[in-house]
């Protein structure tokens, strides 16, 4: 397996397990990391989270994320020991979102029954 993926996955493991316990109480919101994509240089990583409730749910769990990013950090690099710890830019994952509309517009059509399907 290839080096970045492998620090992208510890990243992306060990943040999630951070904002369990230090973003979620403070959101009435399900929220998960999705994706951690760092710089080879490791001075980067643009982190994408998914949150599950509305618009001004998912607005304030990146204001949330932004302010106690730092906190986020040094929680993590008491963790995890990389050269660099990387500032962390978090994204909000809308694929979640197009894939529910996705589904939703299938089964409104009918397609998505099994008994529709070849067979």
């Amino acid at each position: 397996m290839d080096r970045m993926v492998r620090v992208n996955e510890l990243i992306k493991r060990e943040l999630g397990r951070i904002v369990e316990y230090l973003i979620c109480p403070e959101l009435d919101a399900l929220l998960t990391v999705t994706d951690v994509n760092t710089s080879p240089d490791l001075h980067h990583a643009n982190v994408k989270v998914s949150v599950y409730g509305d618009a001004v749910q998912k607005s304030k769990a990146i204001q949330l994320l932004s302010e106690h990013r730092v906190g986020i950090q040094n929680e993590m690099s008491s963790h995890i020991r990389l050269k660099y710890t990387p500032v962390l830019h978090f994204h909000l994952d809308e694929s979640l979102d197009k894939a529910d509309r996705i589904f939703k517009i299938l089964k409104d059509l009918g397609l998505d029954d099994e008994e529709n399907g070849p067979g």
